[in-house]
C-alpha cells in the first residue's frame, strides 16, 4: 500500500505529530492487510530530509533498493511491533 505524502505543517512540527501519523498509518496497513493481500507499506519521500526523518524512526523502513525516493517497511514488522487495533494506543 503506497503512502504518497505525509507532512506536519511547520508551525507543529517537533510535537511528534508525524510520528503518531505515520503510526496510525502503519496500524491502519496491519488491519486491512488481514482481509486483503498487502505486502507492505511503501513510502514516497520529498527529499533527504525526509527520508532521513522516515529512517530514523527506528520502526523498521527500509530504502527500495533501486528507488532511492521510496522507502518500505514489510507488514510482518509491523504486526510485531504490536499497535493494536487501528494505533488506539498512540
Amino acid at each position: 500500500m503506497l503512502l504518497g505524502r505525509l507532512a506536519v505543517d511547520r508551525r507543529f512540527q517537533r510535537q511528534r505529530l508525524g510520528q503518531r501519523m505515520l503510526l496510525r498509518a502503519m496500524s491502519q496497513v496491519e488491519h486491512v492487510s488481514c482481509n486483503i493481500g498487502i505486502h507492505a507499506l511503501v513510502l514516497d519521500v520529498l527529499d533527504n530530509e525526509a527520508r532521513a526523518w522516515y529512517l530514523g524512526q527506528d520502526l523498521g523502513i527500509q530504502p527500495l533498493p533501486d528507488q532511492p525516493d521510496r522507502l518500505f517497511v514489510p507488514v510482518s514488522y509491523i504486526r510485531q511491533l504490536d499497535l493494536g487495533p487501528l494505533g488506539s494506543r498512540l
